[in-house]
């Protein structure tokens, strides 16, 4: 029974890192529509090229924080389901650890 907590303990921060890892992206989504906005404000008024250089090189400097900060982030891969499962686009589905003896 304590290795099964201490088996859950470990995908409970597996779950953790993962959840940290869409945030991150969730952020970065929002930074891009950031950029299609500012874009898009700049078409209904005459914008200096200086003025749209400033606000691009800002918004590159955010997303190069956040690269890095993505690149550090633990991950996993799933290659396939092993057993056979037939996995469906963004279901959910619960990964069970190896069988502790």
């Amino acid at each position: 029974m304590e290795k099964r907590k201490r088996m859950d303990k470990r995908i409970e921060k597996r779950v953790e890192k993962i959840f940290v890892f869409v945030l991150v992206v969730a952020v970065m989504v929002g930074m891009i529509m950031g950029i299609i906005l500012i874009v898009r404000s700049y078409t209904t008024r005459e914008a200096t090229v200086e003025e749209l250089k400033a606000q691009v090189a800002v918004l590159n400097q955010q997303i190069q924080k956040m690269e890095t900060k993505l690149q550090a982030l633990p991950s996993i891969t799933v290659l396939s389901p092993n057993g056979g499962e037939e996995w469906t686009v963004n279901e959910s589905y619960r990964l069970p650890g190896p069988k502790l003896a």
